[in-house]
């Protein structure tokens, strides 16, 4: 634990957190399985390290973004990791008949925009990873449609959550769905063939290699005393810039482009809407 009082936005009318069945875990793992599937025509793919992150216990497993292929790679790989990877939506889609139930029984954890603060609106993702669940998280915010340049600026909700939960941060490097499935949604395996293209000195192929390495956990003490004095309240800016060092770290060993680890660097997909304080 991070020896810090329980922030009380963060603790306030908090519903129970969902403990999903037998049944609705082998939901989640039939879904990423589909997801395995949709992986093998388009990538090929490479893990490393998968055992750095934790059999048991909460857990908040942190990665770049780089592209709409991130979510099938991460999440397979947390799964062949031996956690069950969960996520997080707005709570409009947990609203949605039928889909929303699913939702919530297998597990997924929804976040109120519209909660009178930051904490608030991720106490109920605070409360399962207490619980000892596994969320997956891009602190980016959005897909970064420059990697090679480097990271965006990581978001604070990471430290939020972090810090309100009490949990490991394990950093995630990805490398490679990029080339596979852009930003803009144009998926490699589908381009149109070209007359001695594999000549070409810089083609790619259809099937590029997506390969992804998870980093030593970022203990609750060291995400702590990132946070500094709990006198003048915590840095939460220092402790996402702690989590996208760690994970620029592990671009830069996959990418070998020195220049993929510069925090700010990247360019977003989209503009994100100013964060709350």
């Amino acid at each position: 634990m991070t020896g810090r009082e329980p922030n009380p936005d963060a603790v306030a009318l908090v519903p129970p957190v969902t403990q999903s069945t037998r049944f609705w875990r082998g939901v989640n793992h039939a879904i990423i399985s589909v997801f395995r599937l949709a992986m093998f025509t388009t990538a090929r793919r490479r893990y490393y390290e998968l055992d750095r992150i934790p059999r048991t216990g909460g857990v908040l497993v942190a990665s770049n973004h780089i592209s709409h292929l991130d979510a099938f790679t991460l999440s397979h790989a947390v799964r062949s990791a031996g956690r069950n990877p969960l996520g997080m939506g707005k709570i409009e889609l947990f609203r949605i008949p039928i889909v929303g139930g699913w939702f919530t029984k297998i597990g997924h954890v929804s976040v109120d925009r519209s909660a009178p603060s930051p904490s608030a609106a991720l106490a109920p993702a605070a409360a399962a990873l207490r619980s000892g669940k596994a969320l997956c998280m891009y602190p980016e915010g959005t897909i970064n449609t420059t990697p090679e340049r480097g990271l965006l600026e990581g978001r604070t909700g990471i430290a939020r959550l972090a810090l309100d939960s009490g949990v490991p941060v394990v950093p995630v490097g990805q490398w490679g769905p990029q080339h596979a499935v852009s930003a803009a949604g144009q998926v490699s395996m589908l381009r149109a063939p070209r007359l001695f293209g594999w000549l070409r000195s810089n083609r790619r192929p259809r099937r590029p290699v997506c390969e992804l390495i998870a980093g030593e956990p970022i203990t609750a003490a060291e995400l702590s005393a990132a946070a500094g004095s709990a006198e003048t309240g915590p840095d939460y800016r220092a402790v996402t810039d702690l989590v996208m060092e760690r994970i620029g770290a592990l671009v830069v060993g996959l990418s070998g482009l020195p220049e993929a680890a510069t925090v700010g660097g990247g360019t977003p997909a989209r503009k994100p809407k100013p964060e709350r304080s």
